[in-house]
Formats: C-alpha cells, sequence, structure tokens
C-alpha cells in the first residue's frame, strides 16, 4: 500500500473516484432508511477500510460522486398509516378554516392589520369574514381556500390568523364571546399547538396522539365516511396510500449527520405516484437542507400520468379515479392537476430556497402526446384566465367580487356547492407557464412544454362576438379534444389506474 501513496494526490483522487462511481448511483431503500447500489445490494466501500488516510482521503467521496435517488414509498404495513395521517391532515385544516370563518367578532382592526402585515394578499379573506359578505346577487361562495394562492400559504395564513386572534395580547377583550365561538377558550389551542409538517412520516404514537387531540378515533372515522375515504365499498379502501418521495427524502436528510450531509451533491427525488398529505408543498421541508449546503442540488420528478393527473376535484370523481368507470383523463381536470405542482414553487424562494438548488421536473415519461396537452389544454387555460382579467380590468367584463373571481370548486363543499368557475386556477398560474415556456421557471419538462397562447387574439374573439361572463365560462369547456389517454411506452389508463390499487382494503384507523 505504500506504494500507493508514491502517487500524486490528484491521481489517487482519480482512483478512488473511479472505485466509488456506481452504475446507476445510489438507491434509498425506504423500509431501512439506508442507501444501496441501483441493484439494490449493499454499497461496497472495501476500500476505505484498509488504511486510515485512505479513509481519511475518501471521506464522504462516494457521496459527492453517486447520484441518490428516491421514490415514493409504500409498504403493505404502513398505508393504513399513511391513510390516516392524511385524513389528520386535511380534518385538522378543516377545523382551523372552520373555526377562522366563525372569527368575525374578534377581527378588531389591529388584529386584522397584524393578520394582513404578514399575508396582505389574504386581507380580502378577512374582509369576507368580519363583515359576513360571503354571498352576492352573482351567487354563493363556498368560505373555502385558497382562494388563488397557493395551498400551503393559504393554510399558513388560516393557522397565523387564528394565532393572533388567541394571543394571550388579545384574548382579555373577548372572554366569553371567545368562548362561545370556540365552543370553550381551550378548545382552538391545542388545535393551533397540533401543527405536524406535511411531508412527516408519522409513527404509530405520532398518529395516536394527532387523533386524540382531534377528538379521537370516531371522530376521525366519521370525517373519512363523509369524505367518502373510508366507506366499506369505496375503491379508496384499496388503495396503495404513499408517502411522497420528498417525505422519504426528508427523513433519509434528518438522521444524518451535519458533517455527512454536507457531502451530498445530487438528490432526485422520483414522484413516481400519488402520495398522501399535500405532497405538491413538501419541497418547503428541503429548505433548511439546501441552505446547510449550497452544493446540494435537489431534483423532483413529478409523473404526470402516474401521479399528477390523478388529481380529481370531485368526490365522486376520486373514487372513480380508482375504478373502471373512468378509462380517460377529462382535459378540463388537466390543467389544475398541473398547477397545483407548480403553484407550490412559488412560494419557496421566499422562504429561503436558494436559488438553482432545487428543480421540479414534469416528467412526460416519453409520452408524445404531452406537448399536444400543455399546447391546447394547460397553456390555452392560462391564456383564456389571463384574458378573463384582463377583460375585468379594463372593463370588457363587469367587476366581480373577490370572493366570486377567486372561489373554487375544487375543494369538498365546492364539489357539492360548485362556483362555475373552473376557468379560474391561481392568481399567478398565467404567469408560471409562462416562465416554464420561457426558460427562467424552477419548473422544467421533460417535453416541449409548446408556444405561449395569444392572449389578444382570444379578447379579439370575445370582444367581436360579445361575450358575456357566462360566455366565457361556457366556452371555456369547448375543447378539441374532450379527454386523453396514454399512448406508447405508456401502459393504459386502465392498467395505471389499476396498479394502484390492493387486493387488500386498508380497515379502519387502529390505535
Amino acid at each position: 500500500m505504500a506504494t500507493f501513496f508514491h502517487l500524486p494526490r490528484e491521481l489517487r483522487d482519480m482512483i478512488y473516484r473511479l472505485y466509488v462511481v456506481s452504475d446507476g448511483g445510489y438507491v434509498l431503500n425506504p423500509e431501512s432508511n439506508r442507501l444501496r447500489n441501483a441493484m439494490g445490494r449493499p454499497i461496497d466501500l472495501a476500500l476505505t477500510y484498509t488504511c486510515k488516510r485512505v479513509a481519511d482521503e475518501m471521506r464522504g467521496l462516494a457521496l459527492e460522486a453517486n447520484t441518490i435517488t428516491v421514490s415514493t414509498f409504500y409498504s403493505p404495513h404502513e398505508r393504513h398509516r399513511a391513510r390516516d395521517f392524511d385524513v389528520v391532515m386535511t380534518m385538522l385544516h378543516d377545523s382551523l378554516q372552520s373555526a377562522l370563518n366563525r372569527a368575525e367578532l374578534f377581527l378588531w382592526d389591529d388584529i386584522c392589520a397584524e393578520i394582513s402585515g404578514t399575508f396582505p394578499q389574504f386581507t380580502p379573506v378577512l374582509d369576507m369574514i368580519k363583515h359576513d359578505t360571503w354571498h352576492s346577487t352573482q351567487g354563493r361562495s363556498s368560505k373555502q381556500g385558497p382562494w388563488g394562492e397557493p395551498p400551503s400559504v393559504y393554510r399558513d395564513f388560516v393557522r397565523f390568523a387564528l394565532q393572533t386572534i388567541s394571543d394571550l395580547d388579545y384574548r382579555h377583550r373577548f372572554n366569553d364571546e371567545f368562548a362561545k365561538a370556540f365552543c370553550n377558550t381551550d378548545d382552538i389551542r391545542p388545535l393551533l399547538d397540533l401543527d405536524p409538517a406535511p411531508w412527516m412520516i408519522p409513527t404509530q404514537y405520532d398518529l395516536r396522539q394527532m387523533v386524540d387531540m382531534l377528538g379521537g378515533k370516531s371522530s376521525l372515522r366519521s370525517f373519512g365516511f363523509v369524505r367518502g375515504w373510508m366507506g366499506s365499498e369505496s375503491a379508496t379502501r384499496r388503495a396503495m396510500y404513499r408517502y411522497s418521495a420528498a417525505a422519504v427524502g426528508i427523513r433519509f436528510l434528518k438522521s444524518n449527520t451535519l458533517a455527512t450531509r454536507a457531502h451530498l451533491r445530487d438528490i432526485v427525488l422520483i414522484e413516481d405516484q400519488e402520495s398522501v398529505s399535500n405532497p405538491a408543498c413538501h419541497a418547503m421541508g428541503l429548505i433548511p437542507f439546501c441552505q446547510e449546503n449550497p452544493a446540494m442540488r435537489i431534483e423532483r420528478r413529478v409523473s404526470l400520468w402516474h401521479n399528477a393527473f390523478f388529481y380529481h376535484s370531485s368526490m365522486s370523481g376520486a373514487t372513480g379515479w380508482r375504478t373502471k368507470e373512468y378509462r380517460q383523463v377529462e382535459a378540463n381536470e388537466m390543467s389544475f392537476a398541473v398547477a397545483r405542482w407548480v403553484i407550490e414553487t412559488l412560494p419557496l424562494i421566499p422562504a429561503g430556497m436558494p436559488a438553482n438548488s432545487f428543480t421540479l421536473v414534469l416528467d412526460g415519461e416519453g409520452d408524445p402526446q404531452c406537448t399536444e396537452i400543455f399546447q391546447t389544454v394547460v397553456l390555452r387555460d392560462a391564456a383564456w384566465q389571463q384574458a378573463m382579467d384582463e377583460c375585468f380590468q379594463s372593463g370588457d367584463l363587469p367587476p366581480e367580487p373577490y370572493g366570486m373571481r377567486r372561489n373554487s370548486q375544487r375543494n369538498y363543499v365546492g364539489a357539492i356547492f360548485p362556483a362555475f368557475n373552473e376557468s379560474y386556477l391561481f392568481d399567478k398560474f398565467p404567469q408560471a407557464m409562462q416562465e416554464i415556456v420561457e426558460g427562467t421557471s424552477m419548473v422544467r419538462c421533460t417535453f416541449d412544454p409548446g408556444e405561449i397562447v395569444d392572449v389578444q387574439r382570444l379578447k379579439s374573439i370575445a370582444k367581436r362576438e360579445s361575450w358575456s361572463l357566462d360566455h366565457w365560462r361556457v366556452k371555456w369547456y369547448d375543447r378539441e379534444k374532450k379527454t386523453y389517454e396514454t399512448t406508447p411506452p405508456l401502459p393504459s389508463w386502465s392498467a395505471i389506474k389499476a396498479g394502484y390499487l390492493s387486493n387488500r382494503h386498508v380497515g379502519p384507523f387502529r390505535r
């Protein structure tokens, strides 16, 4: 070995790198939380054990030289917990949102000013709550967010608003009124104290603590039955509930020391299947690790056909995705399915994500029609929303209250009381899509996303044909193709859906 050290250090480093580079990089085993080679075998680093000097010279090199790939996590033993955690997160947000909607007595001017100072984009929502202007002559609002903003930002707003209201500096004003609105003064605080990260992979103990704070397993089960997630005949009882690749990756990063993480360079998160607990926002949990290691690059790849397109806005549709009822994907659902992932990248940089550390990749998996889908559906819908927004601003369309323009039927209540507003997705959706096409976004595609649709042409047609607001909304449904089916090399849509179902049902909540 002594003669080996006669070689120049630069040459030794080349030899070390050739030794540690593994074909296909490393793959994280989510069951064991350990790295393996691409064949699933233990990583061979025997050379590092030959002597202390070699170990010192090779320290961290294997992590620096190999890309780490992480996929979504499914286990027959974990899926009931994943399903219950998803229900818990939805139930928690619904409870907090309902509490805020009942808080009109407590939205004094100084309290509203403090909340608006942190979340100015939701000042109109506070006004609707304070003055009870949910209803208008133009229709009914569902009282549910996210009001055109990224859903994770809206959830943060709801929590912050309630925390501000219940702060001791203000609570002395309300006394009995506070207790009457929130059942008792102890009801809202435990819910605010319960703040699990959406990317958490909970233990059974963690989950039990959460459920107890939400009223126990009977409350969870009732909530799940109402939402159609726990019905005895529901196809979702057989769904293979997974944790996101981002959640698995975050758990891995947390389990390593700072010194070990400093050697990480490239991580690829493969979101190859639908996962639980608002997965589109899970990149937020990567920010601390990207901040501490500026040399690390994380790429999050979201499969359109195996993941993103599984979104459906209605309760019955959510179940139908996993049955033979829907043999193709509805074009009307595709833009929102994409937008909900894209829009959650917008809060990352303001939250501290270093530039160039993170990329979201929309993966068409080799399907040649993805460009067509983006051009004729997604970019067309982005242009449609922008054209309507400009017509509202110019006066070509009559003004519409904030609560109606931004109201969404793409939630549980909205599925029952539709706002007839599917043409509106998110406030910054048109801008986000333009940045993707121009190549200035942290989002990119594995296919040509197409070209921006001419907004002025849409407005000219509308003006020539004297479109009313109802015309805009009805004509939004006029499409070249109503549905899409996969094309080779992908399996059929029915086969993809069948891959989500287990032969065993997920049982009710387990203690």
